[in-house]
């Protein structure tokens, strides 16, 4: 539905100038905010360049990299209860214990793998974990069968547009829908929380907070949607928005 908005800019919607003297969402220098007295730097921490690093090339970026997709969605079955950091620390061991995230591979992996997966302490040794993961690629298959990959099948439900959410949001009815129906599908550990952070990462959903660097190269345009709580005053497109 479309309609007229109040704009709302709370504390954080706003972002956060870094060190290197680039706008970022605020969750990136959340240490920044929380020890404003921290002597200053020109340079980032360890901590801030690996937050900065995922915030300016993947969180939010539109996405159509299948192998990509696939490897975000079984890795967002890892995530459930975690902080996504603790599953970025750990990607790359993932991505070797689990063949690049081969999808046809996975879907084949038996006991055996399990318990080889268990044996390393570099991923989440969590066996109903594991065991999701493997039954979340089978359901992927059956995605893929359905509707040609898993890209298609993602940006089917908002025929190819973004939804824009405030970053305090955690879960929407886009979430909510896609959630409910890998469930009828087959999935584990991917609740509407974790679809929604997944859909965040994978680009349908973007919740980059207006005048950081990511949101000024990709802002709104004709046809996305706003939903409930966006900070409107950035918007400007040459079309109609849509709101929830």
């Amino acid at each position: 539905m479309t309609g007229a908005r109040t704009d709302s800019s709370p504390a954080d919607q706003q972002c956060v100038v870094g060190p290197d003297g680039l706008a970022r969402c605020p969750w990136v220098f959340a240490d920044m905010r929380t020890h404003p007295s921290a002597p200053a730097s020109p340079s980032l921490s360890p901590s801030q360049q690996a937050e900065s690093d995922y915030h300016d090339h993947e969180w939010g970026r539109p996405d159509h990299d299948e192998r990509y997709l696939i490897e975000q969605l079984i890795l967002g079955g890892f995530q459930s209860g975690l902080s996504w950091q603790s599953i970025i620390n750990k990607r790359e061991n993932f991505r070797r214990d689990f063949d690049q995230f081969d999808l046809d591979r996975i879907a084949r992996y038996g006991q055996a793998d399990v318990e080889r997966l268990m044996d390393d302490p570099g991923i989440i040794r969590n066996r109903r974990k594991i065991e999701g993961a493997i039954a979340n690629a089978r359901m992927i298959r059956g995605v893929v069968r359905d509707f040609g990959s898993l890209h298609d099948y993602i940006w089917h439900w908002t025929f190819g547009h973004r939804v824009f959410e405030p970053i305090s949001t955690t879960t929407d009815p886009l979430s909510d829908m896609i959630a409910a129906d890998l469930k009828k599908r087959g999935s584990k550990f991917l609740g509407s929380v974790t679809v929604f952070s997944y859909l965040q990462a994978c680009g349908p959903i973007c919740s980059h907070v207006p005048g950081c660097i990511v949101f000024e190269e990709f802002p709104p345009q004709k046809g996305d949607i706003v939903g409930h709580g966006f900070p409107t005053a950035s918007l400007h497109t040459d079309g109609d928005i849509h709101f929830f």
